[in-house]
């Protein structure tokens, strides 16, 4: 099964619009994100003095209480202990300085951080900027003269405790913004550029065919409306004349009391048919080219509802055992989806709500279990009941799938974050009702008629080369995806983590994978899709299967980002055979199943099994790699016809 040619090929126009949304989106954030660390800084600046000052402030009224009481302040003892200890209190203070009414330095406290400040220093002589320092005075008072002063140092530059996760916050939203801008972009221009573009082509190819029976739908867009306007006054002006002159001469054959001229009259008729294809009752209206953005949205709305899923789980779960319970769970909407045909949207409506109660009303582990499971299902079911968009991904629905998981991750991250699950779980059901009515809809347009999936037809498909062109199945790739969700799942450090840093975690790791997806999809040509799966399936395998995988390493993000590429590679590439969702399915089941019974009842995979795995998923897709790689480095030889001149 091979995806047809489009005449606009829809990845050239995203090329132009993705640099300014990027630009439009990007920046702003950036300013908004810069203008917040600086009020934070700001604010974090003004805490740090007012802390400073109340140390300041009890030390200086200490010091005058001592000299009420005839003490004189330099001969106090026990004030080296004393600094300590009201330093101590609050760690932004680097230096306590005593000066006398003359300015001479009578007792000196700093860092012991800060050897630089532990040098005696003189007010008038001594540059606080050069180290750092904000200087502030607090006079000591004996009666209506001023003693002496104490001097409290700290560091000029305040950064806020919370600037790590103000960080995180921000770099969340705009993943989110970017996940919600791209596909409004591809809707956009699938719906106002692409779609118009096509039916402007239709149309142009029937007047090609001197086809004049139908005409181009209504299209509310300014600059291609108006063109199909004036094709479609074109086409209804020819077929006008021809219905007229038709009617005519039908008059001319049926009315005449002249059979001479009747028999010459049915000759025209015929020759004027046989110059074009006209309908002189009615004209119809061509059908659209595409499923337009409905399997985009779909595939959007089941990455969200699997990322909540997880991360709702994982609240009370093991990372370990929420992955899977999710992969489960739309592993099992394959078969639900092909048994049910088009009950599966009303199936998947029940499965959000029983996943939105138990997750509101249940308690202990196997209610959170089977949750979890309604969870993946009821995110894959609304995808899956549109078969023809499932079995037969491509790129573009690829790519907005791994847009929902981060969008999904990025919503638990700020949610769970912020103590607002309800908020969460909202997001989740509305986006399951999204999914569910752009399936409804895909489902009523005419698809893809698919055969049935049998063993047989799956291994009559799955050959690796088929009349000279590579074309891998995602057998290995989809083995490699299951055993990174298993590393992933060792996310929880047993058990120190709390539920935002595994959401921080999952979102980390579908971040990468989402950008790699997309430039792939934008960028790669065609003819390179299946090298670049098989690529990243060799890499990923080997990975895995040369050292331990710790989740949140560079290691982990990278082989995340390779996953992206490969599965956009795999999707772009077109000559996978159908049945994708299928393979998908068995693979991930069976080496989760496979893996979760070498472990015994430990949540996480035996050390053994996994590399294991990997290493052979890594060496198969060397060797056609390698062939693949030196058929397209060796040039192709022509071999002469036989009576052909050779040349």
């Amino acid at each position: 099964m091979t995806r047809p040619a489009t005449l606009f090929p829809q990845r050239n126009v995203l090329r132009r619009f993705i640099p300014l949304m990027v630009v439009v989106v990007v920046v702003p954030w950036l300013a908004t994100l810069a203008a917040a660390l600086i009020a934070a800084a700001g604010l974090a600046d003004r805490g740090t003095a007012s802390r400073a000052e109340i140390v300041g402030t009890g030390i200086a009224h200490d010091l005058e209480k001592a000299l009420a009481l005839g003490l004189p302040l330099d001969r106090m003892a026990g004030m080296d202990d004393y600094l300590g200890e009201a330093g101590a209190v609050f760690p932004e203070i680097k230096l306590i300085l005593v000066v006398d009414g003359a300015g001479r330095p009578l007792f000196q406290k700093s860092d012991a951080a800060r050897p630089d400040l532990s040098v005696r220093l003189v007010p008038a002589e001594t540059d606080w900027s050069a180290l750092g320092l904000v200087l502030q005075r607090f006079p000591i008072r004996q009666g209506a003269a001023t003693a002496g002063e104490v001097l409290l140092g700290r560091s000029a530059v305040a950064q806020p405790a919370n600037a790590p996760r103000i960080l995180i916050d921000f770099a969340v939203a705009l993943s989110i913004a970017l996940a919600l801008g791209g596909l409004a972009l591809r809707t956009m221009l699938n719906a106002q550029v692409m779609a118009p573009l096509r039916l402007a082509a239709s149309l142009e190819a029937n007047l090609a065919r001197s086809a004049y029976d139908r005409i181009a739908p209504p299209v509310e867009q300014s600059l291609i409306g108006t063109l199909l306007a004036e094709m479609n006054r074109v086409v209804t002006g020819v077929n006008d004349r021809f219905a007229r002159l038709r009617s005519y001469l039908a008059e001319v054959r049926d009315l005449s009391f002249n059979k001479d001229a009747a028999a010459e009259v049915a000759p025209l008729i015929e020759r004027i048919e046989r110059l074009g294809r006209f309908s002189p009752d009615r004209l119809t209206a061509l059908a659209p080219p595409d499923a337009g953005s409905l399997p985009y949205a779909t595939a959007f709305c089941a990455g969200v509802g699997a990322a909540v899923a997880a991360a709702m789980a994982a609240r009370h779960l093991p990372p370990g055992v929420a992955l899977g319970g999710v992969v489960l769970g739309m592993a099992a909407a394959v078969p639900l989806a092909l048994a049910l045909g088009r009950r599966a949207p009303v199936a998947g409506a029940l499965a959000l709500g029983a996943w939105a109660l138990l997750n509101g009303l249940g308690d202990g582990v196997a209610v959170w279990l089977s949750g979890v499971v309604l969870g993946g299902l009821s995110a894959a079911l609304p995808f899956q009941a549109a078969r023809p968009a499932a079995e037969s991904l491509r790129a573009g629905p690829a790519v907005s799938a791994a847009g929902g998981l981060v969008a999904g991750t990025g919503l638990s991250v700020l949610c769970i974050g912020g103590g607002v699950p309800g908020v969460l779980m909202a997001g989740a059901v509305l986006s399951g009702l999204a999914g569910l009515l752009a399936a409804v809809r895909l489902e009523r347009r005419s698809g893809l008629t698919l055969p049935r999936v049998t063993l047989r037809a799956l291994l009559a498909v799955d050959r690796w080369w088929v009349d000279g062109t590579l074309r891998p199945k995602g057998w290995g790739l989809w083995l490699v995806t299951a055993l990174a969700l298993a590393v992933l799942s060792r996310a929880d450090g047993g058990g120190a983590m709390d539920a935002r840093r595994v959401a921080e975690l999952l979102w980390l790791h579908a971040t990468p994978a989402w950008l790699a997806a997309a430039l792939v999809a934008v960028l790669l040509p065609r003819g390179a899709a299946g090298l670049l799966s098989l690529g990243a399936t060799a890499v990923v395998g080997l990975l895995l299967a040369l050292g331990p995988v710790e989740p949140g390493t560079a290691v982990a993000l990278g082989i995340a980002a390779a996953l992206g590429a490969g599965h956009a590679g795999f999707a772009a590439s077109g000559n996978w055979g159908g049945l994708t969702a299928v393979r998908a399915a068995l693979t991930l089941a069976g080496t989760l199943g496979v893996l979760w019974l070498s472990g015994g009842s430990n949540t996480v995979v035996a050390a053994g099994t996994l590399p294991s795995l990997a290493l052979l998923a890594g060496i198969a897709a060397l060797p056609p790699l390698a062939l693949a790689l030196w058929r397209h480095a060796t040039p192709r030889r022509r071999v002469p016809v036989e009576g052909e001149a050779a040349r």
